[in-house]
């Protein structure tokens, strides 16, 4: 297979590259390559684009070519992202690409100007484009919009459940295994039993909630509120636009670490992520979507003894993948548990209330250590009641 694409590579590249060249004389034309299998690594890194081709690139009047991966999360959502693009096989595109990206005036002139993935360690010089280094999020307004089929879906859908769509919404959501297939235990993943308190809390301040994901393995308990919609598992009604209008929707969003929170970020809505683990990696968040979070606890397994945040770090553990891995060297990680997120969930309902908002100063030293350890990471919040019970680990 792989001599095929090389033996194709060459008549491609004669024929296309001149192709753009001349069409580039008329009509502005830019090639790329955009990583669509998982929600996580397309939906902010487009809507971001998107802002920074009005604000910064002046660039509108170009036309944006894009190859991508074969299978697509959410399409409604690519496509409503990509509208004014065009999308070309990988077959045809992949080695324009490539010769364009090789060749430093070729790759001002001719490629997207994206801020690609690179296979090393993030750091301030190289930021991937989740990070909206430019700030043109707070600037604009999302480039993803509803239309009115899109909406009367979302209308009836709310009819169907008896929900009052003026009411307040909030989606959560967990991270598991099962959606993407995976056949080890991810240190992101947790269950969402674990937010059942927090969404109850939630219902009993006149919200409605929504269990947003796909593939999930635990269905929520049958005796909740009439408020709290297992969505999840509604197999009948769930769709790709259900996703998008249920999360317009939402005052804020509760999560794992993991794609689906991008939602939050498309939308401009704040999310609280609860059991994050990725510290090495803060600094591609955006702050200021992203006004609190609530960390795993990493210990040693033989004594059960808690590690500081600061072993955390020089040990690596949050970089690593898998509970096997941690496992390997003698290590465990334990979710949060219930009260945690309550406390948490309250917090965050006065900061939408403008009751709380950044400027805990008990923090400040532990947030200066994250941030020479992830550089230029914004100004981020761990929940006060996490914190001050376990002030001694983020010494």
């Amino acid at each position: 297979m792989k001599i095929f694409f090389k033996l194709i590579e060459i008549p491609i590249l004669l024929i296309f590259v001149p192709i753009i060249l001349i069409l580039n004389l008329f009509k502005p034309i830019k090639v790329g390559y955009i990583k669509s299998r998982h929600l996580g690594t397309y939906a902010t890194p487009l809507e971001i684009l998107n802002c920074e081709k009005k604000i910064i690139y002046n660039d509108e009047k170009t036309l944006y070519v894009w190859f991508k991966d074969q299978f697509t999360d959410n399409i409604t959502l690519f496509k409503k992202l990509t509208h004014k693009d065009v999308i070309l096989p990988s077959l045809i595109l992949k080695p324009v690409f490539e010769f364009f990206f090789d060749k430093l005036y070729f790759r001002k002139k001719y490629v997207i100007p994206f801020r690609y993935l690179k296979r090393k360690k993030m750091n301030e010089s190289h930021l991937w484009q989740t990070r909206d280094v430019n700030r043109v999020l707070n600037s604009l307004p999302s480039s993803v919009k509803l239309n009115q089929n899109d909406i009367d879906e979302g209308k009836r859908y709310l009819i169907i459940k008896k929900i009052d769509e003026k009411k307040n919404f909030i989606c959560f959501s967990n991270r598991s295994s099962v959606y993407k297939h995976e056949n080890v235990r991810s240190i992101r993943n947790a269950s969402i039993l674990t937010q059942i308190d927090s969404i109850n809390y939630l219902t009993k301040k006149k919200y409605v909630a929504f269990r947003m994901g796909r593939n999930e393995d635990i269905k929520l308990p049958e005796n909740l509120d009439r408020n709290i919609i297992d969505y999840a598992f509604d197999d009948i009604n769930k769709s790709d636009t259900l996703d998008l209008f249920l999360h317009s929707k939402s005052n804020f969003i509760i999560s794992n670490s993991g794609g689906i929170n991008n939602f939050a970020t498309i939308f401009r809505k704040p999310k609280f992520v609860v059991d994050f683990t990725q510290f090495n990696d803060l600094n591609t968040e955006n702050s200021y979507f992203f006004p609190l979070l609530i960390p795993k606890i990493f210990r040693k397994k033989i004594n059960k003894q808690p590690l500081k945040y600061s072993e955390v770090f020089n040990l690596g553990l949050d970089k690593l993948k898998t509970e096997e891995n941690l496992e390997e060297l003698g290590y465990e990680i334990i979710d949060n548990n219930s009260k945690e997120i309550l406390e948490g969930t309250k917090e965050m309902l006065d900061i939408m209330d403008k009751k709380n908002v950044y400027s805990n100063t008990k923090q400040k030293k532990f947030w200066d250590m994250v941030n020479e350890y992830s550089p230029n990471i914004g100004s981020f919040k761990v929940s006060e009641y996490f914190f001050d019970k376990n002030n001694h680990l983020f010494e």
